[in-house]
């Protein structure tokens, strides 16, 4: 009988349960063919047996945690790594026939034919048991078994009174507590003993009883999805919506321009108002708001209406799936759980993800991505500049060159991307910003190796089929936690073949392949200010001597399948030293690999996205004038967009503007006017556009 745990157990698990230098000192001596090494097995105990004298014995019923190596060595010790990477060997090689003695370096003369290992079998071997499975089919007994019966009876009462658990089944499965800020990852079937968390040891017996009575929950015949468990319907503060919602009829009437001198004082108490009641994710959007107030106010050139556009419709969906209650999207996603605060930072290890660019008509946003090596989660620091103005002289800096500003004590966004930070203090927002600490002693900055094999889940992702299960079952954006790093994930990956340029929409495209074979479209836009980032990675992609391991980025789905957007690109040179490529913003590439143009615009759009672009605009032009100082011309543009939005087949929108136009040269011709109305299908508007931004338009 085999046994299943060893089988199952990959490099990468057996890393987190000791460390990376353990494993490849223990791969590296198997792979050298200097040791020989003899299985012997009873029932489910195994005995390895080494040529340099060591023993590793595996007892029945007992875990890795629980081998006893005859070295002496305490807990997991490098031995018994390497026995579990020669059982998987063995299992692998003699599947039919039990082979006393495997020698990896020489195969024995006297060896039957049966017994010989191919050396290209032994390097592709891989750990057994790969099937989908769900860990729902763990039972109560095997629960009880390992955490006792009290402990189970008092997570059962927890669990009853209510949970939030995003699932993924695969060969890992992935229970992602929403509410908790805890996720597991189930590492062998039927085994609730191994997991991968990013919680305490002490709250195994609360995490993982509640995954599993979770995966029990999940729809027959899906591979994912998002279970809510909730003893009482959740309170609808209706004043506090009405009063939330009086405040944008407000804004929509005046514009910023008219508005009240006491609209920010007020929107800043329904903002406090909001988080007292619970509604996180409403709140953040006021709070967003009022800063886009301030910045218009203060004539910041950072001020982006379009934002304004995007903030305000966001705030009047949540508010009316609040309002009404829905039981669709679990209420803890649209207004903010108990894990969605903003949390003291002590000292941490922060691993650079990379750096991504974000583009408005006036500014630029550059975000350096890290993930947190011991609780898993994802932070974000950023900076926004101001575009100079349409008549300096000065031209717009490049994305490198703005990546270079400092943040703290001489480290650069740049620099935050591509290595690790650490930190003795610090705060993480309910958006994911990480605000770093002030004093210069609290925070330092070193090289990493990129070893993202250690990478957390759920940032981290098995393969593309994890990925695809997930974006399955999350809801619009506007819906869903409104976090910095949402979206963002890690792959491992096998190569990025098909690699070029499409000079239609001015994107490196190509097809990224995991480790399970599955496929993926990449594409990095092309932009004058991210010349050198763009032509760093279209060098890398051409390098045979260097071959992609990981792959970072946004990861949406479109129509043929998932797009990963990346913000950094690993690759291994032939001699096993990795490095970044990072395609917003590095510096210093030496050759152009991939012709382009260089006068060609920021990006190239569709027909459909450039309409979405002229609803935004006007709708822009509401919130900052208001609908009273709209006059007839801004209507006759607004009956051309909706003759537009309708050839498009954009029929509702068509619909909403057709009327709001209508209504708009009514006040023409009233001294009366009564906005009423108007503001009606503005409200509509803002809504659906903002639902739009989830749509892929290319």
């Amino acid at each position: 009988m085999s046994r299943v745990d060893l089988l199952a157990l990959t490099p990468d698990d057996l890393a987190a349960m000791t460390n990376r230098g353990t494993v490849k000192r223990a791969q590296k001596e198997i792979e050298e063919g200097t040791l020989r090494y003899s299985f012997h097995e009873s029932g489910e105990e195994v005995i390895c047996e080494w040529s340099d004298s060591i023993v590793c014995r595996f007892p029945a019923g007992k875990t890795v945690h629980d081998a006893v190596c005859s070295s002496g060595v305490l807990g997991i010790s490098r031995h018994i790594v390497r026995s579990v990477l020669a059982y998987q060997r063995y299992k692998s090689s003699a599947s039919s026939v039990a082979v006393a003695a495997i020698d990896l370096a020489v195969i024995p003369a006297e060896a039957e034919p049966s017994e010989a290992v191919p050396a290209t079998a032994q390097e592709s071997v891989v750990p057994l048991a790969a099937a989908e499975w769900n860990p729902g089919d763990i039972t109560d007994d095997q629960l009880i078994a390992q955490f006792r019966s009290a402990t189970i009876s008092k997570t059962r009462q927890r669990f009853d009174r209510g949970v939030l658990v995003e699932l993924v089944l695969g060969a890992k499965p992935l229970a992602r507590f929403l509410d908790e800020s805890c996720t597991i990852r189930f590492l062998v079937p039927g085994d609730a003993r191994y997991v991968s968390a990013d919680c305490s040891e002490a709250l195994l017996g609360t995490f993982v009883p509640m995954a599993v009575w979770a995966f029990r929950r999940l729809e027959a015949g899906r591979k994912s999805g998002i279970v809510a468990i909730q003893q009482t319907a959740s309170d609808v503060p209706g004043e506090l919506l009405q009063s939330v919602e009086s405040l944008v009829i407000e804004l929509c009437t005046d514009g910023l321009q008219g508005i009240s001198a006491t609209w920010p004082q007020r929107l800043m108490r329904q903002e406090a108002s909001c988080r007292e009641s619970g509604l996180t994710w409403p709140a953040e959007l006021l709070a967003d708001m009022l800063q886009q107030r301030e910045m218009y106010a203060s004539r910041d050139a950072i001020f982006d209406p379009i934002a304004m556009v995007r903030l305000t419709g966001e705030l009047l969906i949540r508010c009316r799936a609040i309002r009404r209650g829905t039981t669709a999207i679990p209420q803890l996603l649209i207004r903010g759980s108990r894990s969605d605060q903003s949390t003291d930072l002590a000292s941490s290890r922060l691993v650079g993800l990379g750096s991504s660019v974000r583009r408005s008509r006036r500014a630029v946003t550059v975000t350096a991505f890290l993930q947190d090596s011991d609780a898993g989660s994802v932070v974000g620091v950023e900076r926004t500049f101001a575009d100079p103005a349409e008549d300096s002289p000065d031209a717009p800096a490049s994305f490198a060159s703005l990546s270079q500003t400092v943040i703290s004590r001489g480290i650069s966004l740049s620099a935050i991307g591509a290595g690790q930070l650490l930190i003795k203090t610090g705060k993480r927002t309910p958006g994911g910003r990480l605000i770093l600490p002030r004093t210069a002693a609290s925070i330092s900055l070193n090289p990493q190796s990129f070893q993202w094999e250690d990478l957390r889940s759920p940032l981290a992702v098995e393969g593309f089929a994890e990925l695809s299960a997930r974006l399955d079952l999350l809801p619009p954006s506007s819906l869903r936690p409104r976090r910095l790093t949402e979206g963002l994930h890690a792959c491992p990956i096998k190569a990025i073949e098909e690699v070029s340029f499409d000079i239609q929409s001015q994107r490196l495209r190509g097809t990224v392949i995991d480790l399970q074979g599955e496929r993926a479209e990449i594409s990095h836009a092309y932009t004058t200010r991210g010349r050198s980032g763009f032509e760093r990675l279209s060098e890398a992609l051409a390098d045979p001597a260097r071959q992609a391991r990981f792959v970072c980025g946004q990861v949406s789905r479109r129509r043929s399948g998932i797009l990963i957007e990346p913000i950094c690109v690993v690759f291994e040179a032939d001699d096993g030293k990795r490095q970044g490529v990072f395609p917003w913003t590095d510096s210093g590439a030496t050759a152009t690999t991939i012709d382009h143009d260089d006068e060609s615009p920021l990006t190239s759009t569709s027909t459909l996205a450039s309409l979405l672009g002229e609803l935004q605009f006007e709708l822009s032009e509401i919130l900052l004038n208001g609908l009273r100082r709209i006059g007839p011309q801004d209507a006759k543009r607004w009956t051309a967009l909706a003759n537009q939005l309708n050839r498009a087949g954009l029929l509702r929108l068509g619909e909403r503007a057709t009327r709001l136009s209508a209504h708009l040269l009514e006040q023409s011709e009233r001294t009366n006017w009564d906005p009423t109305n108007a503001i009606a299908e503005t409200f509509q508007l803002l809504l659906l556009t903002r639902l739009a931004d989830d749509i892929g338009w290319d």
